[in-house]
């Protein structure tokens, strides 16, 4: 699953791929030297972006500043509401979640398929040189009569 950052121009971080087994344990992340707390955002299921049910700061779905939540806890935050994890980021949508990792319900990418091409071959070896002509055999002595 994909951890984005809060908002892109608010947090040099690229997505991060955390694969399911890390996602039980993994709660924050670091980001240029800091350890920050991954936050819960949610979605309603026509796509609106939710950092906070009522818009009262008091009501952010992972505090203020964010406490740090595994995949498994953001999803349940969610799923209480009657939401899901967004497939984006929430940026601007309050909770001063901008400047956090937030969990996504999206799928890290799939590794590229593979070619269709087969392999290149290895470059063919050089030829050994002719070997030389045969030498001319010495006559056969007659046979003893």
């Amino acid at each position: 699953v994909l951890v984005v950052a809060g908002r892109a121009a608010s947090l040099d971080m690229p997505p991060l791929c955390v694969t399911t087994q890390n996602a039980k344990h993994l709660s924050s992340v670091t980001v240029s030297g800091s350890i920050l707390p991954i936050a819960a955002q949610c979605c309603t299921m026509s796509g609106a972006c939710i950092r906070t049910p009522t818009g009262r700061t008091q009501d952010c779905l992972s505090g203020v500043p964010p406490r740090a939540h595994t995949y498994a806890e953001a999803l349940r935050e969610c799923a209480i509401r009657g939401m899901e994890l967004c497939t984006s980021s929430c940026a601007n949508s309050g909770c001063q979640y901008n400047n956090y990792p937030v969990w996504t319900r999206l799928p890290c990418p799939s590794p590229p398929p593979p070619s269709l091409q087969p392999p290149p071959q290895p470059p063919p070896s050089p030829l050994p040189p002719d070997p030389p002509p045969p030498s001319p055999l010495p006559p056969k002595p007659p046979p003893p009569s």
